[in-house]
């Protein structure tokens, strides 16, 4: 055994140095054969074995790369023997290292793996979870005692760059790949905690790559008649940080510092690609009977605009969106309103007339009297939809199952923020349509009638007011139930802005404001953002409380509010990607060229591997944010997200297999997920739903003004 010691908290214990393990069932755990030291501060280590007609020289460098952080660099030669040593069946490797912290209480730890893991281990989560490399928007873990403000992080420092498909002729568990693609993660022991690394990748003890059964896959790096040099280098950093936001913000910038990532360059300017979206967007308006009008725009973009949505999986289940062409999205994955705003405010003339008539057919058959909204209506049925609990049966991806017909409260507030921003457009052209604000002053009257003593709401509700609640998807705990609370913050604020009496409004959005602030910011969790999963950890959940408590700063002026929207934003850009994944040679990302940093994970069942363009909603935020708070490193994520997530859309120059310019998918896979259940494999393009374009034009161009200043 030895110990890494530093000069914060105790030492880190490595028992087994050497540990190697084969495709065919073996396994070396070995120690040094040689060591020494230099005066640079280096510790180096070297063994030699033979295994299977294979002979391996492998070498660790340690060495402090700088206070309180013990880089190690691997170098691993393996050659072949006398061939006739050497196996007919091909065997394979994969190295794992472990580091031991020892420890009181191991369940006091909270633990930070990006995109998948933002507080304590739950009780059905397995003692070893480990997750690959390509599945997190960096390769990290950070293990938190809040009690001592300790923090220890362990990261990759030599990225992945190679993978090759597997060898699963028969969906093994465990086979050959060739591929840098490691894992890390951790364990909790009955005295410690442990920091793990596995090169190939091991992803276990229970994972979603393969099946909804938590089947774990385990690559073996294939040993051949061919010399071979491996080389390997991780870190191990340990860090002080007054909360958990605070330790999670040094491990993320640390963690980008290694990647040295730039934003990918683009073959048109960012203004371009609003233009492309919005000449696109265009093709999708349609109008029928009396008064029916809007834009069609889910739609598969290599079929066309006639074609229905391509359907994707969520949580293990298979969405069929093939009545995508009859259904109108007002909220979440479909703005509706959004659209008529963008091209009403950027074109004028008769996206006007054709906006005003989106709005009135919105206006006319999806509003009630109770300020209550339907956000969905299908064309064919000539009724709107509830999202939950429909007569009819389950809408398009929205699966929870409901006692009772309902909505909810995100699609609700998104349908009316965006009807606001149409209200405030056509007054400035001297058209001003009082009934579109009285249906947004009727949903303020709804949220502060319902809003629960202690600021908050719940996620969803039926027409008359009664919140849903108990079941995994509204909240089986009260305070996963308002986990919502947020997200109507910056609405009422808003609205209270056009109101002569609007102190309602603002009142109601500061008492949610300090609900959230005591029950999310203050213990660093972020749930509920996404409809189409169960109510998770997710990345929308912390960049709409980011928008919510920046929003209150504006009306207040209070610290605090700004504070808790520094503290949220700490872990809301950590969905993001920073490094570049390797794609698999072949697959649609693979021949795009695509650079993974920019794109963001959605919610924690998936982690980062499946990727969507949702934060463009945010960045106008984040920048601001940085400037407040003086944080350049909002504003450099900000710059990563704006030009990566450009990367699949059709142009000009390559309609990169899609029917028009202005065209992209919803999201990438990053790596594998649920693939031998026919979801999403690693390298390819997923969804179609029509909210890609709102976050394209109205969210990109809020990021354009915010950089112009």
């Amino acid at each position: 055994m030895i110990r890494v010691a530093g000069t914060l908290g105790p030492p880190i214990e490595i028992s087994a140095l050497v540990e190697c393990s084969y495709l065919k069932g073996q396994k070396d755990r070995l120690l040094y054969a040689r060591v020494k030291s230099s005066p640079s501060d280096v510790w180096s280590g070297e063994v030699e074995w033979q295994r299977d007609g294979f002979n391996f020289n492998l070498s660790d460098d340690w060495r402090l790369s700088e206070e309180n952080c013990a880089r190690l660099e691997r170098r691993v030669a393996i050659s072949k023997l006398d061939s006739k040593q050497i196996s007919s069946a091909q065997n394979g490797l994969q190295f794992h290292i472990e580091f031991n912290l020892p420890c009181a209480d191991p369940k006091a730890w909270r633990f930070f793996v990006p995109a998948k893991l933002y507080g304590s281990v739950a009780s059905d989560m397995p003692r070893c979870n480990t997750w690959s490399d390509d599945r997190l928007p960096f390769p990290l873990v950070l293990a938190y005692l809040g009690e001592s403000r300790l923090g220890l992080c362990m990261s990759r420092v030599k990225l992945a760059s190679s993978a090759e498909a597997p060898i699963r002729k028969k969906k093994e568990l465990s086979f050959l790949q060739k591929t840098d693609l490691g894992s890390l993660g951790f364990s909790l022991n009955a005295d410690s905690i442990s920091l793990h690394v596995y090169w190939p990748y091991y992803e276990g003890e229970r994972s979603i790559a393969l099946d909804s059964s938590g089947s774990s896959p385990s690559a073996f790096y294939p040993l051949n008649d061919s010399e071979l040099v491996l080389s390997l280098s991780y870190e191990i950093m340990t860090l002080t940080a007054e909360t958990f936001a605070d330790a999670v913000m040094t491990a993320f910038k640390h963690a980008y510092a290694l990647a040295d990532s730039t934003p990918p360059s683009l073959p048109f300017s960012l203004r371009d690609s609003v233009e492309y979206r919005i000449s696109s967007l265009k093709e999708t308006y349609r109008e029928w009977g009396s008064d029916g009008a809007a834009f069609i725009c889910s739609f598969n973009p290599e079929a066309g605009y006639e074609s229905p949505a391509t359907g994707f999986g969520t949580s293990f289940n298979i969405v069929d969106l093939g009545e995508s062409q009859n259904i109108l999205e007002y909220g979440f994955t479909g703005r509706q309103l959004n659209s008529a705003y963008v091209l009403a405010k950027l074109y004028g003339g008769e996206w006007i007339t054709k906006g005003r008539r989106a709005i009135e057919f919105f206006v006319r058959h999806c509003t009630a009297d109770s300020g209550w909204l339907y956000s969905i209506y299908h064309i064919g049925k000539g009724r709107p939809l509830y999202t939950v609990g429909d007569p009819e049966g389950r809408v398009m991806h929205y699966l929870a199952v409901s006692p009772e017909p309902a909505n909810y409260l995100r699609m609700m507030v998104e349908a009316a923020f965006d009807l606001l921003l149409n209200y405030r457009l056509y007054r400035e052209l001297d058209l001003t349509y009082d009934h579109w604000l009285a249906v947004c002053c009727r949903l303020g009257d709804f949220l502060v009638e319902h809003q629960n003593a202690d600021g908050s709401w719940y996620r969803a509700y039926s027409p008359d007011g009664r919140p849903i609640k108990a079941n995994r998807w509204f909240g089986e705990a009260e305070a996963a139930a308002k986990s919502s609370t947020a997200i109507p913050i910056s609405y009422l604020v808003a609205l209270a802005g056009e109101m002569p009496h609007g102190k309602k409004y603002l009142e109601s959005a500061r008492r949610a404001g300090l609900y959230s602030l005591q029950h999310s910011v203050a213990i660093d969790h972020y749930q509920g953002g996404t409809l189409d999963n169960p109510n998770v950890v997710d990345k929308e959940a912390a960049l709409y409380a980011t928008q919510a408590l920046l929003a209150l700063y504006d009306a207040f002026k209070e610290p605090v509010f700004l504070d808790g929207a520094h503290r949220a934003a700490k872990l809301a850009i950590t969905w993001n990607y920073i490094w570049n994944v390797p794609h698999i040679r072949g697959t649609r990302l693979d021949r795009a060229g695509l650079e993974s940093t920019g794109w963001g994970g959605i919610n924690s069942i998936w982690a980062g591997g499946v990727g969507d363009i949702y934060t463009l909603f945010f960045l106008s935020d984040l920048l601001r944010l940085s400037r407040l708070t003086h944080e350049p490193f909002f504003s450099a994520v900000s710059d990563l997200v704006a030009n990566g997530t450009q990367q699949l859309l059709s142009h000009p120059g390559d309609l990169m297999g899609f029917a028009d310019v202005g065209m992209q998918p919803e999201g990438i896979g990053l790596c594998n997920q649920g693939v031998d259940e026919g979801l999403i494999a690693k390298g390819d393009i997923w969804g179609s739903t029509g909210w890609i374009y709102s976050a394209g034009t109205f969210g990109l161009l809020g990021y354009l003004m915010g950089k112009e200043g």
